[in-house]
């Protein structure tokens, strides 16, 4: 299986397990979930170490969902594959506006924001869409 969407039904609670996930299916390309995940779900991608996910797509909800440690996202999109493109979909309230602000700051001290370079020489992506805004960053190079 290459491609798999994984989607949330009103009545159904239980979280993704990256790690069990990535571990049976190899061969996974890409994944598009708006399911629950657990707030390791970066570490979680990271034990499957012989994985083959080159994107992953998720929808957060909330905002618990979604705090994120900047530094461990900056390391763990420095530590996918080249080429690796992460989008996150995020549905904003007045109380979270000012966190993504914070966010938005820090990624724009530690990636760059050239799509065209990024397309180009395959650079490892994210993306993150909060409602009519897309934002858009790239690994550089070492």
């Amino acid at each position: 299986m290459k491609y798999l969407n994984i989607f949330r039904r009103l009545d159904v609670s239980s979280v993704i397990n990256f790690t069990d996930l990535l571990t049976v299916l190899t061969n996974l390309n890409t994944l598009n979930t708006d399911y629950f995940i657990s707030s390791n779900w970066m570490a979680e991608i990271q034990q499957a170490k012989n994985h083959s996910l080159r994107e992953l797509q998720i929808k957060f909800d909330n905002q618990t969902q979604w705090k994120l440690n900047f530094k461990e996202f900056v390391a763990f999109l420095k530590a996918q594959r080249r080429g690796f493109k992460l989008g996150i979909t995020w549905k904003t309230n007045a109380d979270s506006e000012f966190y993504f602000l914070e966010l938005q700051q820090y990624l724009n001290q530690k990636l760059e924001k050239n799509m065209e370079c990024a397309k180009r020489n395959k650079l490892t992506q994210v993306t993150i869409d909060c409602g009519m805004i897309k934002y858009f960053w790239c690994v550089p190079l070492p």
